[in-house]
């Protein structure tokens, strides 16, 4: 195989997945589209989740719902979510956020060990600040 050009290396896109997502009793409810983050916004997210007051470390409680928010996608790869719906979205049942995190870790090149090594060491439990509604 031959080497990658710059060019064609910076021209490579995102992958996008259709999601089937499923009621817990099987039912199938739809699907999403998501799609992996660039690496500027995995930056952006992993600032957004993690916040360090001095040697302190707090994990927002909506690290689920702000990837998603980040991920969705319109079939014309708009974003499905606006970043103030962060809230509403982390109020959504535990078991779609669930079917939707996964694929949008690992489309973003992600692994749990990876979110894992983020939240690793926190003092406090997970932080009423950083998102607004």
């Amino acid at each position: 195989m031959d080497l990658i050009s710059k060019d064609e290396l910076l021209q490579v896109q995102c992958p996008v997945e259709d999601v089937e997502l499923h009621h817990p009793d099987g039912r199938p409810l739809g699907r999403m589209r998501v799609r992996g983050l660039t690496g500027a916004e995995v930056n952006e997210w992993q600032d957004a989740v993690v916040e360090t007051v001095g040697k302190k470390r707090k994990q927002s409680k909506h690290t689920m719902a702000m990837l998603i928010v980040a991920s969705a996608i319109n079939p014309d790869g708009t974003p499905y979510f606006e970043p103030r719906e962060v809230l509403r979205v982390s109020q959504m049942p535990g078991f779609i956020l669930t079917q939707l995190v996964e694929p949008a870790l690992r489309l973003s090149g992600l692994s749990e060990e990876d979110v894992e090594e983020l939240v690793e060491g926190f003092d406090d439990g997970p932080s009423e600040d950083g998102i607004s509604g």
